[in-house]
């Protein structure tokens, strides 16, 4: 029988590593079910780095993109068991796919594994239902994963649930999350910006599972705007209220949680309120994750905490992220050209620029005239990604 309490710590110990570690904790945790002497993990949606590495070199550098991707092709579910040579020696793997290898080809094997490992037994049943879920996460191709594997928590996590509706619980969320997210990321391709109301809208959905199984009251109070948001910009908010919503939750002396937006001319702002007696500070590991998810875009993110009155994250967003100076090949541009460009690169249409800017239509499409003439290019998709390709984006 998997230890759901056990799945539960362990994925929290995974999903709070530094990203850069993630397969170093992922594989230390699953060490205890399944020894090995590696890990190599096939991450499908990261073309920088589509395969990553845990363990000594001799174990898992001979075991190329390539060679993964084949044991990966022909393992079934339950994973796959046997010899294979590596850097001069034969060694046991146990071969993993993914639940989402149809859309992100992420898969997970591990070198070096005893001669008894076998697919089906217990210990791997156990590591094959944590990789599934950790896979959806890294997978990142919806923001849904997040919302999902808060949800599975919760359930792994709820004492009002035993073992076999934890069980069934945490497949009925999975399965139903698979669907959204082959749906929702077609979505995501069609569309590079979404009225603010709306954004906050998906995140009600989202938080929907994640609050269920925790006895606080949770207040969602979505912002009075239709302001159109660039994708990166929902996206990283949906993160950010999800991680603070999570982070107080914990906090079983809380009783009320209140996650609201708003919007001004210049920012989204976000603010997640408790009134449990659980101090919080900007410096602990899951709220400085957040942090550092809203500083490439411009903002910012603070914590105040106080053990009478509870703990509020707020987290400020700018609309059009502040340019840092401009690279030699944009110094022709002025800053509103710049910010025109920014946000191309973004993936905004013109009606959206205009809304984004209060400026019309009209004055947009000049301003987009002067960039592809200062830029020296003939489009709209060149000037994206030169504005891309020197971090303007």
């Amino acid at each position: 029988m998997i230890d759901h309490r056990h799945t539960a710590r362990a994925l929290e110990r995974v999903l709070t590593a530094p990203r850069a570690h993630v397969l170093d904790s992922l594989s230390a945790e699953i060490g205890r079910l399944v020894p090995h002497l590696g890990a190599v993990m096939l991450t499908g949606a990261c073309a920088r780095a589509p395969v990553k590495r845990s363990g000594p070199a001799a174990a898992v550098s001979a075991l190329t993109a390539s060679r993964a991707h084949a044991l990966l092709a022909d393992a079934p579910p339950a994973g796959w068991t046997g010899e294979v040579g590596l850097g001069g020696a034969d060694r046991r793997v146990l071969a993993l796919p993914s639940a989402a290898e149809s859309t992100s080809g992420a898969g997970l094997v591990l070198v070096g594994v005893p001669a008894s490992t076998a697919a089906g037994s217990p210990g791997v049943r156990a590591v094959v239902s944590l990789w599934e879920i950790i896979a959806i996460a890294l997978a990142d191709q919806a923001e849904v994963h997040a919302a999902v594997l808060t949800s599975l928590l919760g359930t792994l996590r709820s004492e009002r649930l035993d073992d076999r509706e934890a069980r069934d619980e945490a497949v009925r969320t999975a399965s139903e999350a698979l669907v959204r997210v082959r749906r929702d990321t077609e979505v995501d391709r069609a569309l590079s910006a979404q009225p603010a109301d709306e954004a906050f809208a998906v995140l009600g959905r989202e938080l929907g599972d994640v609050a269920r199984h925790h006895p606080q009251s949770v207040d969602l109070r979505p912002p009075d705007s239709t302001l159109l948001l660039a994708r990166d910009t929902a996206q990283a908010a949906r993160t950010v209220s999800r991680g603070a919503l999570v982070t107080l939750l914990q906090d079983s002396d809380a009783t009320r949680l209140r996650l609201s937006w708003s919007v001004d001319g210049s920012s989204l702002h976000i603010a997640v309120r408790d009134d449990g007696r659980r101090t919080h500070d900007a410096a602990d590991s899951a709220l400085a994750v957040l942090a550092e998810r809203v500083a490439p875009l411009g903002g910012a993110l603070e914590v105040d905490s106080d053990p009478h009155w509870g703990t509020t994250v707020t987290a400020r967003i700018p609309l059009v992220p502040a340019a840092p100076e401009p690279p030699a090949v944009l110094a022709d541009l002025t800053d509103r050209e710049r910010q025109v460009l920014s946000l191309v690169a973004r993936g905004l249409s013109n009606r959206a620029m205009a809304d984004r800017l209060v400026l019309s239509e009209h004055t947009v499409k000049y301003h987009l005239h002067n960039i592809l003439d200062k830029l020296a290019v003939s489009s709209r998709g060149e000037a994206a990604a030169l504005a891309r390709a020197v971090g303007q984006a």
